[in-house]
C-alpha cells in the first residue's frame, strides 16, 4: 500500500514570535490545494504578495504577523510548502 502523504507539520520557529499576545514557537502548516493557488493569485499583484498571501492560507497567519518572522524561519516555510509539492 501507498505511503499517504503528510497533510500538514509543525514547523519550530528558530527565533519565537509574539502574535496577539501570544508567543509562538511553532508553526502549523497544512498542504496546499489549488483553490489556495488561485484564491492568491486572485487577490495579489505581485508574485511576493502571492506567496504570503498563500502562507497565510496555509498557516492560518495574517499576513502583518507573517512579517514579524525572522527571515530565517520564512526559508523554512518557504522549504517545507516546497516539500509539499514534490
Amino acid at each position: 500500500m501507498a505511503k499517504l502523504p503528510k497533510m500538514n507539520t509543525k514547523i519550530k520557529l528558530l527565533i519565537p514570535v509574539e502574535i496577539n499576545g501570544e508567543k509562538i514557537k511553532e508553526i502549523n502548516m497544512r498542504r496546499p490545494t489549488l483553490g489556495d493557488q488561485l484564491n492568491a493569485d486572485r487577490a495579489c499583484d505581485s508574485d511576493s504578495e502571492i506567496e504570503i498571501h498563500l502562507m497565510a492560507s496555509l498557516t492560518e497567519i495574517a499576513p502583518k504577523d507573517l512579517e514579524k518572522l525572522d527571515l530565517a524561519d520564512y526559508k523554512k516555510l518557504q522549504e517545507q510548502f516546497q516539500s509539499f509539492l514534490s
